[in-house]
């Protein structure tokens, strides 16, 4: 569900983001731009509201793991290929943390599987051998 205008100002506050910052969020829009999605009857485009909706999600995770503060990786990457994570959750109707847990994990579960079979190898080569 779509957040409400009212809604996506107060998160604005709550978290004090700008509203230039959330037109930067949104692909490069200005201010303006921003000032009248929230200001006047116009409506936010409905990607633009997607987004909006994920990066508000994005934000009430991170609070959410401020109460477990021991489990926290922080991942430094270009800003493109951040926005194409970004791009890629909100396709998958996640959000962007959840999107790069499941990557990690897939990553991880693929290396145990290859060392799983690098292993079995070794012991059907020594057992060969001896």
């Amino acid at each position: 569900m779509n957040p409400s205008k009212d809604k996506i100002k107060g998160w604005l506050k709550r978290e004090g983001h700008s509203r230039e910052w959330l037109g930067n969020q949104c692909g490069g829009m200005s201010k303006n731009t921003v000032n009248n999605w929230l200001s006047t009857s116009i409506n936010i485009p409905e990607g633009t509201l997607s987004l909006i909706a994920r990066l508000m999600a994005d934000d009430a995770e991170r609070h959410k793991d401020k109460a477990d503060p021991q489990h926290h990786l922080i991942l430094t990457v270009p800003l493109d290929e951040f926005r194409t994570w970004e791009q890629a959750a909100l396709l998958q109707g996640v959000t962007t943390t959840d999107y790069c847990v499941t990557a990690i994990r897939e990553a991880y579960q693929q290396d145990m599987t290859l060392q799983s079979v690098a292993t079995t190898h070794q012991h059907a080569t020594a057992e060969k051998q001896a």
